[in-house]
């Protein structure tokens, strides 16, 4: 958010107790691309995009919504098979990570 690096938003996965936390990072994402819409009215000017991250959207929040569903059915309903799609979730590009502990 702003201009928050990287780094110190990755630093909040660090700073919480180990067990049940998990982090996706996704190359080329910004902030906007899990904020439902592309850029919201009027808020161009206050919310700058990263250069690609709307051309990556489509495919971010497929990998958003796989890896969002395998978490919610393996911790709430107890699916192995969810669980064990988490160990390497489908759809990761090139620079992207998965963590959870």
């Amino acid at each position: 958010v702003g201009d928050a690096t990287n780094a110190a938003r990755r630093a909040v996965y660090r700073g919480l107790p180990a067990g049940n936390k998990a982090e996706l990072l996704l190359a080329g994402a910004d902030h906007m691309t899990c904020g439902g819409q592309a850029t919201p009215a009027g808020m161009g000017a206050v919310l700058r995009r990263e250069a690609g991250a709307g051309a990556l959207e489509p495919g971010h929040r497929v990998v958003v919504a796989r890896v969002t569903t395998d978490w919610w059915h393996w911790r709430l309903l107890g699916d192995d098979a969810a669980r064990a799609r988490l160990i390497e979730p489908a759809g990761l590009a090139e620079g992207d990570a998965w963590q959870q502990g």
